[in-house]
């Protein structure tokens, strides 16, 4: 159930600032989340969490192989006396119970009206969405019930809709974050000028290199290195994954001192989508250099606008660290492109 912020966060603050005492600082709250993006806060009751905090722990692990297996997310656990710390964290699942009278819980029930009691009282137990809370960028789920069974058998029984909330609506998080400094109008200007392609490059993105017999032009952003490198292509008989992967080497070998398409560790994945209207493949997977001895994780779209193909690709090499809102955040740039 998709909602609006309404006059129970002022109460909600109202009675945040009264307990914690937050009342007493005097600088001006930001515009914007702050935090990581892959930190999820988990606000309830200490005996509320204690029952439900195996399933929905199990529900807020996402595991990903790039190419060492990670978790998208981790989960922090906040107290009542450091909500006021957490209330402006990009992601925060909130959990009550509607029949406890507790302060935490009292808190949390301030964003039920008397429609969500009802609703909640039928369904023993209710999903709701809030977007920029109290913050701009953020994505608030309270998932509310009668009792603690009925909420742990909720949660496991909705675990994929859980995930996909926080996946999706994290996304919308890293777009923000990606231009929050501005744009690279020069470099955006010269792709355009090159390939007769629109992107909006942002601010801490530069040339990596141009090249005009492959008809490719590769941005790059430090630290970490996230690369982007697209190529344009007159032949319709290549629109296929053995061209992509052919590409993806050949760019690899002569631009980026050896890459190659590595499915030793994690299988390529592949699938036909749908980008911005235009009929595309799609691989994601992990790529690898033996003279270098690095690697790391890629995605490379080959979409047919109709006229020719062109051929996306976005890398990473961030060794030891999160990968996954990385790679997120070059999908963002990528999604800004117009053919």
């Amino acid at each position: 159930m998709k909602r609006s912020i309404k006059i129970t966060f002022l109460i909600f603050l109202s009675i945040l600032s009264f307990l914690i005492g937050s009342c007493e600082r005097k600088k001006r709250i930001k515009d914007f989340a702050i935090g990581k993006v892959e930190e999820i806060v988990i606000a309830a009751n200490e005996t509320v969490y204690a029952n439900v905090e195996k399933e929905l722990l199990d529900a807020l692990y996402i595991q990903m192989d790039l190419p060492v297996k990670e978790s998208v997310f981790y989960t922090i656990y906040s107290p009542l006396e450091k909500l006021h710390i957490h209330k402006r964290n990009k992601n925060i699942v909130f959990v009550t119970n509607i029949n406890r009278n507790d302060e935490y819980s009292k808190i949390i029930n301030e964003f039920l009206n008397s429609e969500d009691i009802e609703l909640i009282k039928k369904e023993k137990v209710a999903f709701f969405k809030v977007f920029d809370g109290f913050v701009e960028g953020q994505n608030i789920l309270i998932i509310a019930g009668t009792d603690e069974e009925s909420i742990k058998e909720s949660i496991k029984k909705n675990k994929e809709k859980i995930q996909q909330f926080f996946l999706e609506n994290s996304y919308r998080s890293v777009e923000m974050m990606v231009y929050f400094t501005g744009e690279n109008n020069r470099v955006s200007s010269l792709i355009n000028k090159r390939l007769g392609i629109k992107i909006k490059v942002p601010s801490d993105f530069e040339t990596s290199f141009y090249d005009k017999n492959l008809n490719c032009y590769a941005i790059v952003g430090r630290y970490p290195d996230r690369f982007i490198t697209i190529l344009k292509n007159p032949d319709m008989k290549n629109f296929n994954y053995d061209f992509m992967i052919k590409t993806r080497n050949r760019i690899g070998k002569e631009k980026y001192y050896g890459d190659f398409v590595d499915t030793s560790f994690v299988p390529l994945k592949r699938e036909e989508v749908d980008f911005k209207g235009y009929k595309a493949l799609y691989i994601m997977g992990v790529y690898s250099n033996d003279k270098e001895n690095l690697g790391g994780p890629f995605f490379t779209y080959l979409v047919n606008t109709g006229k020719e193909l062109v051929y996306i690709d976005g890398h990473i090499f961030y060794p030891g660290e999160r990968k996954y809102f990385k790679l997120m955040e070059l999908k963002a740039i990528v999604n800004s492109m117009e053919f």
